[in-house]
């Protein structure tokens, strides 16, 4: 008998508003919506108040575990150590903590938070920041605090250089010989965060205060964290990367050695901000490092198109390398990429050099599109950025942000949300499917939404232009996906009624399209395989392999599939006296790995005993090997009819009586086991339950 995961999808209907407090110092959910509602956007805030003075005074420091004893939520402690700090502020997941802090001038203030992520969910840590009682702008109301992963390599040999730097792992491998990703481990320290826009559209870093009392308050989105304080300072100014040359110069540095050159393979990071960011397998190119025809090694890292692994903003990898001893100097920090993400433009990363930004365009990395694998210098898209690297070890950092996508992004969806705004009121007047010969007097009960469309469409031409611009004069799918909208409303502002009804489908569909885009492009995926660390004017490694190369590779991957078998992903243990489950599959082989790692990572190691074995099969496979008795002891990835068709026909077992199923139903809403489940007829109600849902959509 065979038990089945079945792809379920529940949809849940939310239930109404109440309006109540959920802990002490939190608003009603009535009220913020009605908050958010009004709340300024960064663009607007700052045209309201960037003409201010910035504060150039001493930073102002405020102990968190200062903050006001009659705002605190329960469960909020001081502790009188962590880590090294003395007396922080352990506060929950809930409620909300304000401290009072007096300015001696009133203008604009950046503000810090000195915090350490306690061990909890994998989430990031988010408060919404109000400052007098109020959001400053809509941005912050979602501020985030990222957290510190690591790979657990306690149980692998890490092979380093004669200098310290890292030139192999022997990663643990399954029975196939395949390389294990290592589990993931939370790995906390104290960190510190800037308040700023966590979109990433804007570089909203400044925050408005007037001289005297101010109150800062932080109220809970998700997951504990200790504070340890808040520091209100002057705005940084960072040098240009010109200023920075000159800088160099004047100190006398010069470019390093020729022969000084450190190879660094992507997939050695020392940490990440999340622990769904981790080495992965490409067998795309022959030349990836390392690569094997046959087995799966783990040879670069990040994430590939719609894969959400190190593409949001604020996402970070952090690697570190030692600068020999007499081998000080300008460098540049090549990397072997992949970006295959966003068409026609480039995807961004800011660069933390030591823990600092060196210069202004660090903020702006580039990564160009291409459908191969590229390899260069990191820089802005014009520029080749040179480094001063000292001796001894060193750490740089590539965060995820949008760059010089950013205030586009922000235009294009302001654009949006207004087109949306005057579409539902044509579709109030007209209904979904208006009739162009019918007069339905737009232009006198909509008079202004209608010269608005006039103004958003000249709007979006604008931006096409200014893509175009970023992406070297090219037109590309992206600007047609603009310009489409865009005519249309040039044609709906027309001096027509008819012009409106007639594209009405039409706009809808453009923005539907729009919405799609402004997505896709706001994940920033990118793939690294390496760095080479040397000297500007070095010779690189080609990017892609030549020929014979790639000739020889293929005709490798062609001989190992008749040797060996790679629709099995098992476990590492294949030994008599051990339970052996066998569980099929029919997603990518990419998804099989990833569920094959959280096999391992969790279910594995609470169960040494039990050898779990997935494989990958085609679709239809499951009837033919039931029928001849050798099909699966699991079946992932089936729907809910073929799961009752299987148990009626006697193939599956029934779940309800096994131990644990009990707590495994409160997983899942009821309604989700419903098709599933069979009613056996019994005078007791008795049912038996012959699938688990996989998944549960709301």
């Amino acid at each position: 008998s065979i038990m089945m995961i079945s792809g379920v999808a529940l949809s849940v209907c939310a239930a109404p508003v109440v309006s109540a407090k959920s802990d002490e110092g939190s608003i009603s959910n009535t009220d913020e919506a009605l908050e958010i509602l009004g709340d300024a956007k960064w663009i607007e805030y700052r045209e309201k108040y960037g003409s201010n003075q910035n504060y150039t005074g001493s930073p102002i420091v405020i102990k968190a575990a200062d903050a006001d004893p009659s705002s605190l939520p329960s469960g909020a402690e001081v502790l009188s150590e962590l880590d090294g700090k003395t007396n922080v502020l352990l506060l929950p997941d809930t409620g909300t903590a304000s401290w009072k802090i007096t300015v001696p001038e009133t203008g604009l203030y950046a503000i810090d938070f000195s915090y350490y992520p306690i061990q909890s969910k994998a989430t990031d840590i988010e408060r919404t920041l109000r400052i007098n009682g109020e959001v400053p702008f809509t941005e912050v109301r979602n501020l985030r605090m990222t957290k510190r992963w690591e790979d657990d390599l306690s149980s692998v040999k890490v092979v380093h250089d004669a200098h310290g730097n890292i030139i192999d792992i022997e990663y643990e491998k399954d029975n196939a010989d395949n390389e294990r990703r290592p589990a993931k481990v939370e790995a906390p320290r104290w960190m510190s965060v800037a308040a700023t826009d966590p979109t990433g559209y804007y570089n909203g870093d400044f925050f408005y205060l007037e001289a005297g009392e101010n109150t800062i308050s932080l109220e809970a989105q998700k997951e504990p964290v200790v504070l340890e304080s808040i520091t209100l300072r002057s705005r940084k100014t960072s040098l240009t990367y010109e200023e920075y040359k000159k800088q160099n110069e004047a100190a006398g540095y010069t470019k390093a050695p020729a022969d000084s050159i450190i190879r660094l393979e992507a997939e050695f990071y020392t940490a990440t901000s999340s622990s769904t960011i981790y080495g992965q397998n490409d067998r795309t190119s022959a030349v990836t490092s390392p690569q094997h025809a046959s087995y799966t090694l783990i040879n670069d890292v990040g994430g590939k198109t719609d894969s959400y692994n190190w593409s949001s903003v604020g996402q970070w990898i952090e690697w570190k390398f030692v600068i020999p001893e007499g081998k000080a100097g300008l460098y540049t920090i090549n990397a072997r990429f992949l970006q295959e993400a966003v068409k026609g433009l480039f995807v961004s990363r800011r660069l933390y050099l030591d823990g600092e930004i060196p210069f202004e365009e660090a903020n702006n990395l580039e990564f160009n599109y291409s459908g191969k694998w590229q390899i260069g210098a990191l820089g802005d898209g014009t520029t080749e950025f040179e480094f001063y690297l000292s001796e001894g070890e060193h750490t740089f950092m590539l965060e995820v942000n949008l760059g010089n996508l950013g205030e586009m992004i922000a235009e294009i969806q302001d654009c949006v949300t207004r087109i949306n705004d005057i579409y539902i009121k044509i579709l109030q007047i007209s209904g979904s499917t208006p009739d162009p010969y019918m007069d339905y007097s737009y232009y006198k009960r909509i008079p202004d939404e209608i010269s608005e469309m006039a103004v958003l469409s000249k709007r979006l031409f604008a931006v096409s232009e200014w893509m175009k611009a970023l992406s070297g004069g090219k037109s590309s799918s992206s600007t047609a996906t603009l310009e489409n909208v865009a005519r249309v409303l040039e044609k709906m502002a027309a001096n027509s009624e008819r012009q409106i009804a007639k594209n009405f489908a039409s706009l809808k569909s453009y923005i539907g399209n729009l919405g799609t885009w402004m997505n896709q492009i706001s994940q920033q995926s990118l793939i690294l395989d390496y760095f080479i660390i040397q000297p500007a004017g070095g010779k690189l490694p080609k990017a892609e392999g030549g020929f014979f190369a790639n000739a020889w590779y293929e005709i490798q991957m062609f001989v190992y599939s008749f040797i060996r078998d790679n629709s099995s992903l098992s476990s590492v243990e294949d030994v008599d006296g051990i339970t052996k489950v066998e569980v099929w599959t029919t997603v990518s082989r990419e998804y099989a790995q990833i569920i094959r790692s959280i096999i391992d990572e969790s279910f594995g190691r609470e169960h040494p005993d039990i050898s779990i074995n997935l494989k990958l099969v085609a679709a239809g496979t499951l009837l033919p090997a039931t029928l001849s008795g050798v099909g699966p002891d699991v079946m992932m990835d089936v729907t809910s009819s073929d799961c009752i068709n299987y148990a009626v026909r006697g193939a599956l077992l029934d779940l309800s009586g096994y131990e644990g199923f009990d707590e495994l139903q409160t997983y899942f809403h009821e309604s989700a086991w419903v098709p599933l489940t069979v009613a056996l007829g019994s005078p007791d109600g008795d049912i038996a339950v012959y699938g688990i849902p996989e998944k549960q959509s709301f």
